[in-house]
This record gives C-alpha cells, sequence and structure tokens, in this order.
C-alpha cells in the first residue's frame, strides 16, 4: 500500500515502526507525486465534464484513491507514526468529494434536461442539479485554495503542488453551469429550491445552503424554525450546527439534516 511504501522509503530499517517521521529526516517527495497524480485526474475529470463525457466513474475512483490513503494514515496515526500525509489529505478529501457532485450532478441534469418542458419532475431535478453543481465548484475552489497553500520538502527544496490548469478550467465550467441555468429560464414557473453542500454533516462542520427562487419574492428562510432574513433570487448561507440530532431548513422545499459527530 501507499503509505507502507512512503513509510520503507523514509525510514528504511524496519527496527523501530513508531518513530516519529520528523526525526527520520524525512522527504516528501512520494506524497508530492501521488498526490500531483491525483490532480491531474481531477484536470481530466474535469475535462470531461466540460465535454459532457460522464466524468462519473473517473470521480469515484479519484474518491476512492483519496480515502484509501486517509484510512491508512489514519492507522499509521493510531500507532503513533505521523506524516505530512495528515496535512495534505484534508482538503484533497474535500477536493474529491466536490468533483463527485459535480459529475453526478451533471448527470442528472443531462437526463433531466430534455423532459423538462413536459414533466414538472424532471424540471425540478434538472433545477436542484444545476445549484448542486454550482455549491460543487465553490467546494472545489474552496479545497484547491487549500492545497495551493501547502508546503512540503524533499531535501533540496520546497514543494507546492500547481493547480493553474484546475483554476483555468473551473471558470469554463462555471460558465458552462450557467448556460444550463439559462436553458431552464424557458419553462416560466413559480418556485423556491432550496439545496445544501452536505446532508449528513459533522458536529461544527460548515455547510453551504443554497436557495433558489424563480418568479417568488423571497425574504425570509428558516433553521430550525428560527427565522433568517434574506433578499434576493439566489442566496448563498454559511451556517454550521452546534447539536446532534435531525435539523430542518426550509424555504419552500424542506431539507432535513442528520448530525453526526466528530471523529
Amino acid at each position: 500500500m501507499f503509505i507502507i511504501l512512503l513509510l520503507l522509503f523514509i525510514s528504511p530499517t524496519n527496527a523501530v515502526r513508531q518513530k516519529i517521521f520528523s526525526k527520520a529526516s524525512p522527504s516528501d517527495e512520494g506524497i508530492y507525486i501521488y498526490f500531483s497524480e491525483i490532480l491531474k485526474d481531477v484536470e481530466n475529470c474535469l475535462d470531461m465534464f466540460l465535454e459532457e463525457n460522464d466524468a462519473l466513474n473517473l470521480s469515484t475512483s479519484i474518491e476512492y484513491k483519496i480515502k484509501l490513503i486517509d484510512e491508512e494514515n489514519r492507522f499509521y496515526h493510531a500507532k503513533g507514526i505521523e506524516g505530512n500525509v495528515s496535512i495534505v489529505i484534508k482538503p484533497f478529501l474535500q477536493l474529491a468529494d466536490g468533483i463527485k457532485k459535480l459529475s453526478q450532478s451533471q448527470s442528472v441534469f443531462l437526463k433531466s434536461i430534455e423532459q423538462s418542458g413536459k414533466n414538472y419532475s424532471a424540471y425540478l431535478n434538472a433545477s436542484i442539479a444545476v445549484m448542486n453543481m454550482k455549491l460543487a465548484v465553490n467546494e472545489i475552489k474552496d479545497s484547491i485554495n487549500e492545497i495551493e497553500l501547502i508546503e512540503l520538502k524533499n531535501e533540496t527544496s520546497k514543494l507546492h503542488f500547481d493547480v493553474s490548469e484546475i483554476k483555468l478550467k473551473l471558470r469554463d465550467i462555471y460558465n458552462l453551469i450557467l448556460y444550463y441555468e439559462s436553458l431552464l429560464t424557458r419553462y416560466d414557473r413559480e418556485e423556491v429550491i432550496l439545496t445544501v453542500s452536505n446532508t449528513h454533516p459533522f458536529l461544527y462542520q460548515e455547510i453551504t445552503i443554497y436557495i433558489h427562487a424563480k418568479n417568488v419574492k423571497l425574504t425570509s428562510m428558516f433553521i430550525d424554525n428560527i427565522k433568517y432574513d434574506i433578499n434576493g433570487i439566489n442566496v448563498l448561507k454559511k451556517y454550521s450546527f452546534k447539536e446532534l440530532g435531525r435539523h430542518v431548513i426550509y424555504a419552500g422545499d424542506i431539507i432535513c439534516l442528520s448530525i453526526h459527530s466528530p471523529l
């Protein structure tokens, strides 16, 4: 497994398995190479999105690779073995989640848009998919901004991830999403659609609430029956829950959330 190979690379002897990485003159080059390859997969996945070529399988593969490394990292962390995988993994997990949501939502949109004129359920699915794509792009942007700031080291220099191509592709992707949104304007309906970035967040984890109102004047929303004033046809609100259990958000459609304990 990848983490095991890293351990062998960093510490050639196995005499002390719980030796802290920083005391073994570590190099982060193995981590850098591995996650740089994942960023190339992300670029390919975004290209597939722009070409409207089903990117779901690739996004699932990216998610699997990163979650596998996360599991291995937790395993070795429990054994007292520390390394710089820990500072890399969090934004990459967020990136994988955003890429998966983006590709899933595009798939739903493309399947629904053709039936939207005569089938309200299909129209609603397409509208929600557009909102979820916007949320996914925001999630990807946030993760990329964090990844860009990560500093790793080899024996002679500092290592930084190159995310410039991904940033450029995200601009094109957002323009494509706006085009998708424009396709829905041909259907004159009154509606309020609410979606959230994560329906199963951890306690204190920040989520994004996205509300879209069409041909409706929207002035308020409710979170657990507490009123929040809002204004506009598109509303983004950041929020985190401080109690476990079921929580309800509504402004038209109702969203129920299950809040989990942090690991």
